[in-house]
C-alpha cells in the first residue's frame, strides 16, 4: 500500500438498508438513478428530491442480497428514512438503519483491484467501491474485524475523517448535513455530470422540474472547487460575498491541519475568476476559485 492510502474510521458515516420483494419498486420511483444501475461492489451517487425537484438527500446506494443499501453522513439519514416511508406504505418493504455495533470505514487511494485482493479471503467483510473514484467503504460488524482490518489492508486504522471528505471534495462530489437538506436543485450540485441522475430511467418524484432544467433550463451559476488557507468554520448554506455581493454559497466544506480548506459553492457564472470570494462571517477569510 503506498503512502498515499488511507484508513478512516467515519463515524460521521452511516447506512440504512431498503429489502423486500418490492424494495426495487419503491427506490426506482424515487430516486434519480436507475436501480439496474448500482451493484454489490460499487456503489453510485444519487439523490432522493422532493415534488419540487430539491435534493432531499444525497447518498451513495449499492445492492444487497435483499435489496439496496444507502450510505450517508448521519445527519441526514433520519430525514431520508422518513421520506421514503410516506411512499413505502404502498410496498412490500422494510427499511432498516444499521445496528449501533456497525462501523464504517472509508479507504482513500486504493486501486478496486487491490482492495478486492486483499479483502478476497475474508467473506465477513463486506466493502463497496464508490463509482468514478479511489474510495471505498467497509462495514465492520463484529470488534474482532476492528483489528483484523489493518491487518489485511497493511495501514494503521485513522481517526481523521476530514481526510474523507477532502477527498470527496477533489473528487467535485458534495455531500449535504440538516442545514442544506431541500436547499439545492441537483443541477446546482452538477449531478448530472457525476452520473447521479438518468434521464432515461421514467418517471421519479421531482422528474419533472429537473427534466425541463435539463432540456430547457439555463443555469446562471455553478458548482466550483474553490481553495482558502484559513482554519476558521464555514457553515453550509453560508453566503460568500465579491465587492460587497453575494456570488456564491457553500454547499460543503473541509479543513485539514497544513492544508488548508477546500470548499464546494455554488458560484454565479458572473464571478470575476480573478477576485477572491469572501465569507461574511470575517473580513479576513478569503477563497479563490480552483483553476481545475
Amino acid at each position: 500500500m503506498n503512502s498515499s492510502t488511507a484508513l478512516i474510521k467515519l463515524d460521521s458515516f452511516s447506512y440504512f438498508d431498503v429489502m423486500g420483494s418490492d424494495a426495487d419498486k419503491l427506490l426506482q420511483g424515487q430516486i434519480t438513478i436507475n436501480t439496474s444501475t448500482p451493484s454489490n461492489q460499487l456503489a453510485h451517487l444519487a439523490a432522493l428530491c422532493n415534488p419540487k425537484g430539491r435534493i432531499i438527500s444525497l447518498f451513495h446506494i449499492c445492492c444487497i442480497d435483499a435489496g439496496f443499501r444507502l450510505f450517508m453522513p448521519n445527519s441526514i439519514i433520519e430525514t431520508t428514512i422518513l421520506n421514503l416511508k410516506k411512499y413505502a406504505v404502498f410496498f412490500k418493504v422494510n427499511i432498516e438503519r444499521a445496528s449501533d455495533d456497525t462501523h464504517i470505514l472509508g479507504v482513500v487511494g486504493m486501486t478496486a483491484n487491490d482492495l478486492n485482493s486483499n479483502l478476497q479471503n475474508n467473506q465477513q467483510l463486506s466493502h463497496v467501491l464508490l463509482s468514478g473514484t479511489e474510495q471505498a467503504l467497509i462495514v465492520v460488524n463484529e470488534a474482532s474485524q476492528l483489528h483484523e482490518l489493518p491487518v489485511l489492508l497493511n495501514t494503521e486504522v485513522q481517526n481523521d475523517q476530514s481526510r474523507w471528505y477532502w477527498q470527496l471534495a477533489q473528487e467535485k462530489i458534495p455531500w449535504l448535513d440538516s442545514n442544506t437538506i431541500e436547499s439545492f436543485l441537483p443541477h446546482n450540485l452538477n449531478l448530472p455530470q457525476l452520473s447521479a441522475i438518468d434521464f432515461n430511467k421514467g418517471c421519479f418524484t421531482g422528474q419533472e422540474v429537473i427534466a425541463r432544467m435539463q432540456y430547457k433550463g439555463k443555469l446562471k451559476q455553478h458548482m466550483q472547487l474553490l481553495t482558502g488557507n484559513s482554519q476558521e468554520n464555514l457553515q453550509n448554506g453560508e453566503r460568500l460575498e465579491q465587492a460587497g455581493k453575494k456570488m456564491a454559497e457553500v454547499i460543503c466544506s473541509i479543513k485539514r491541519p497544513n492544508k488548508g480548506m477546500l470548499v464546494l459553492a455554488i458560484v454565479k457564472d458572473s464571478a470575476d475568476p480573478q477576485l477572491s470570494l469572501k465569507s461574511i462571517s470575517s473580513e479576513e477569510f478569503q477563497l479563490s476559485i480552483h483553476s481545475n
